[in-house]
């Protein structure tokens, strides 16, 4: 998004009608009216980008305000994805068009919002130097986590734990890049206003530097295959890893180890996987971090 001026376009999407916005976003509304949401930010968080343009992203559980009654995520609604058909996502993502693009529209418009809310949600718009064939809207939805491969090593937020005799997480000796972000999950049902204190999926976990081991890029069944995004994890643990630099770091070792599987003549999921470490570290990489970047023993 975009603050106003010559390169700001203003938000309406035609997948919605505004009146049926209006009635889907009862729940920020009567939030807004009990004075229980006073600002913007207790509905969006607003992340400052480069070149004077902003990442607008979902509100967490906050301790004043409570769990979020809306967000971006169309929770529920969203469950289909994975094994949907070309028809069915394409039409899951007008879906999402219409509830996220309505959502601001309410935000920017509804006269029952408290001015001041609709004059911060005013100063955002979608930049016209961006998809210009397209609106100005992206042409893919963001896939923050789908079906996954079951492999060698399944990483869990268990992965997290700290060993009582050092204090930090367990090493894992084929270790191949790091993760550090926290277990951070949205909300995974809808806000039920019976239930006003709590909506699941909503958790943010720190955690230490974890190191991300190579069989989580190795499927089970499945011979002559790396994957490095749609990698081997729970859904908790999914949530460090699903990090874009985390999968640059995967799919560099997954390159690495394919060329070092070819030259030896060999299946990857029996590479020689400390050459692979030493490869990546020649390049720069990080393959254990407890307070500082550390070459593993023997490496």
């Amino acid at each position: 998004m975009e603050r106003p001026g010559a390169t700001f376009m203003p938000v309406f999407s035609p997948h919605f009608q505004p009146a049926e916005s209006i009635r889907v976003h009862a729940g920020p509304r009567n939030d807004m009216r009990s004075g229980k949401i006073t600002k913007l930010t207790k509905l969006i968080h607003v992340f400052p980008m480069p070149n004077g343009k902003f990442e607008l992203n979902n509100a967490h559980p906050a301790g004043d305000t409570g769990v979020p009654s809306e967000s971006f995520d169309l929770a529920e609604e969203n469950w289909r994805w994975p094994e949907a058909n070309v028809a069915e996502r394409e039409a899951i993502f007008r879906r999402y068009w219409a509830h996220s693009e309505g959502y601001l529209w309410l935000l920017q418009n509804d006269p029952e919002v408290p001015q001041s809310i609709r004059e911060e949600a005013r100063q955002f718009g979608f930049p016209k130097d961006e998809f210009t064939d397209n609106r100005n809207r992206p042409h893919h939805i963001y896939v923050r986590e789908g079906r996954r491969i079951w492999g060698e090593y399944n990483f869990t937020e268990r992965d997290a734990a700290l060993d009582s005799a050092t204090g930090l997480p367990k090493r894992k000796s084929d270790g191949i890049a790091v993760a550090e972000f926290g277990f951070d999950s949205h909300g995974v049902h809808k806000y039920d206003p019976a239930h006003p204190g709590v909506r699941e999926g909503y958790i943010f976990i720190e955690h230490q530097p974890l190191q991300l081991p190579y069989r989580i890029l190795v499927p089970k069944c499945v011979d002559g295959l790396l994957v490095p995004v749609a990698c081997s994890a729970s859904h908790v643990g999914y949530q460090t890893i699903r990090m874009e630099p985390v999968f640059m770091a995967l799919g560099e070792a997954c390159g690495i180890a394919a060329k070092t599987a070819l030259d030896a003549m060999a299946e990857v999921r029996s590479v020689n996987v400390p050459m692979v470490q030493r490869e990546i570290l020649k390049r720069g990489g990080v393959l254990l971090y407890e307070s500082a970047p550390l070459v593993p023993e023997g490496l």
